[in-house]
């Protein structure tokens, strides 16, 4: 899996973003408390449902709803896939080809059922190089322990 864009509305510091990436491994680079962290934990709760902390603390404050977008190349079949959440309940993959939801779902709206849709991964998964499971663990160890010189680098081997 590639990650090739991510778009933010609402996310934590982030009033709208969106960021495109090339293939290979991507530095982020900037200040302290600039959003860098930021990005990596959007990809990793709309793809894996991962995210320390309460969704409305990842809510930009003041907002009512926020969303994430990404867009990912599938190393199962080389297509792109959009995956969009919202801190609401919506959730959905998206294949821009077909013009079709290929997965839609309501989240329930209680905190112990947020991961429900990510109970079963198989719309992400079988786009993947490797389980999940290690791409959740992955991503939360980057988005947590890479913050030497204000970098964080991106990349997904999914």
């Amino acid at each position: 899996m590639q990650i090739r864009q991510v778009e933010l509305e609402n996310i934590k510091s982030y009033a709208r973003a969106s960021f495109t990436f090339e293939r290979g491994t991507t530095a982020i680079v900037g200040r302290n408390g600039a959003g860098k962290t930021t990005i990596l934990e959007a990809i990793a709760w709309a793809l894996f449902d991962v995210l320390e902390y309460k969704r409305e603390d990842f809510l930009r404050r003041g907002a009512k709803k926020g969303w994430v977008r990404v867009v990912f190349e599938s190393d199962l079949d080389q297509r792109q896939y959009v995956v969009y959440r919202d801190t609401g309940q919506t959730y959905y993959v998206y294949d821009p080809r077909l013009n079709v939801r290929v997965v839609e779902k309501r989240l329930r709206s209680s905190p112990s059922s947020v991961s429900t849709w990510a109970s079963n991964p198989a719309p992400i998964s079988k786009h993947c190089s490797v389980q999940p499971s290690a791409c959740r663990k992955g991503l939360s160890q980057r988005s947590s322990c890479w913050r030497q010189r204000n970098v964080k680098r991106l990349s997904i081997a999914c």
